[in-house]
């Protein structure tokens, strides 16, 4: 978190990793260090635009923040979208064409629970939008940043 120069963080995860205990344990870790968070954990299988829209309007209102990804590629990838949409005020996933020359997004850490997608390693996410099927792709949404762990990764 030091390195983003950010004192509060926008988790987002999914239902499952809320369930399993998961983020409970990541939450304790940003107690312990006095960082005030918020938690986005309504992130689906392959994201959809609606769903990256809905979790940059809660950080939107949350306010300035690093974007903390906890999970799997989904996750990931829609933690991209929403660092990027929370970072251009207006900007909707739908329209991933007018994003390529975007304002750079929120900081962004990944911290990877799975260890197959290399997620935490680029600026692409897969947002589904059965509408158009467009892709968008943004320097800033590269994670500076990812957290890789045996206890955040389990077979």
């Amino acid at each position: 978190m030091a390195d983003t120069g950010h004192r509060r963080a926008f988790v987002v995860t999914d239902r499952g990793l809320r369930a399993a205990g998961v983020a409970g344990r990541a939450l304790k870790i940003l107690d312990a260090a006095g960082v005030e968070y918020a938690v986005y954990d309504e992130v689906a299988p392959n994201p959809s635009t609606g769903n990256v829209d809905a979790g940059a309007a809660r950080a939107r209102a949350f306010g300035p923040a690093a974007v903390v990804a906890l999970g799997g590629g989904s996750v990931l990838d829609a933690a991209k979208g929403i660092s990027l949409l929370a970072g251009n005020p207006g900007a909707v996933a739908a329209d991933a064409d007018a994003l390529w020359e975007a304002a750079d997004g929120l900081p962004l850490i990944a911290v990877p629970t799975t260890s197959s997608t290399g997620a935490e390693t680029n600026g692409f996410g897969v947002i589904e939008d059965t509408a158009r099927r467009p892709a968008a792709r943004c320097t800033s949404a590269t994670p500076p940043s990812s957290r890789a762990s045996p206890c955040w990764t389990r077979s």
